[in-house]
C-alpha cells in the first residue's frame, strides 16, 4: 500500500492506492482517505488531477491533451 500526502488547492491531503496484490484484480486508482473517530474512511478516486504523487498536481481540462 502506498500512501502520501498531496497538495489540492493549498491544502494537505492523505492519499491512498495499492500498488500491487498478487494473483488478484484490485483497483488502482488513487483515493483520499481520513481518520475518523479512530476509523479509516476510503473516499472518492482524485480523477480531475494529474501530477499528484510527483509533489506537481495539474488538474486535468476536459477535453485538452495533458
Amino acid at each position: 500500500m502506498l500512501q502520501r500526502y498531496v497538495e489540492i488547492d493549498s491544502e494537505l491531503r492523505r492519499a491512498i492506492a495499492v500498488v500491487k496484490v498478487r494473483g488478484s484484480e484490485h483497483s488502482k486508482e488513487l483515493r483520499e482517505y481520513a481518520i475518523e473517530a479512530g476509523r479509516l474512511k476510503v473516499r472518492a478516486p482524485l480523477r480531475n488531477y494529474d501530477g499528484l504523487l510527483t509533489g506537481r498536481p495539474r488538474l486535468r481540462v476536459p477535453g485538452k491533451d495533458p
